[in-house]
């Protein structure tokens, strides 16, 4: 796609606009169009993919999404959305806005206590506790593909072994712009 970052133009009948996005190093781009034109408009663009392959395609390449995973209230700077995430989504250098404390104190501490991760484990639950022995360290999201992202205790290293709602599950670190 050539042309200014976001873009709108007439596909399948509708107004479709378009965004160049870059979360997991490959280029890419975000359609966003009414609900009522989707069938015209996945016509036109190809085969629909189901959700689950999304899913497990998000999971793999350690893309949160805040709602599907669960992590709604969580910290951004705990599932990767900071500067030097894989998904920078906020910056501390804005003007005024809800949480400013929030974020000045985390900047000033220096880390979040929680990262993203990735779990890997067969059947793990969503949205389920994550404990090490009888210590809760974490929460999971949204589990496909054989692995699910996980907001976990930093001091949790690669390769241990944690409980996710009773399964077993192996932690791997993700590959941070950081």
């Amino acid at each position: 796609m050539e042309g200014p970052d976001a873009q709108q133009f007439e596909l399948a009948g509708t107004q479709v606009l378009a965004g160049r996005v870059n979360r997991t190093g490959t280029p890419g781009v975000d359609l966003h169009y009414l609900a009522t034109h989707e069938t015209e408009v996945l016509a036109q663009l190809g085969q629909a993919v189901p959700l689950e392959k999304l899913d497990a395609a998000r999971i793999t390449a350690g893309i949160p999404d805040v709602v599907r995973d669960g992590f709604t209230g969580t910290l951004l700077q705990e599932i990767g959305l900071d500067i030097g995430g894989p998904l920078p989504a906020i910056s501390y250098r804005k003007g005024c806005y809800v949480g400013q404390e929030i974020m000045a104190r985390l900047e000033a501490r220096g880390n979040a206590r929680y990262q993203l991760v990735r779990l890997r484990g067969e059947h793990l639950p969503p949205h389920a506790e994550i404990r090490q022995g009888d210590r809760l360290v974490g929460q999971s999201g949204l589990h496909a593909g054989g692995a699910s992202l996980a907001r976990l205790r930093k001091e949790i290293a690669p390769g241990e072994t944690v409980q996710v709602g009773g399964a077993a599950a192996s932690v791997e670190l993700l590959n941070t712009h950081a």
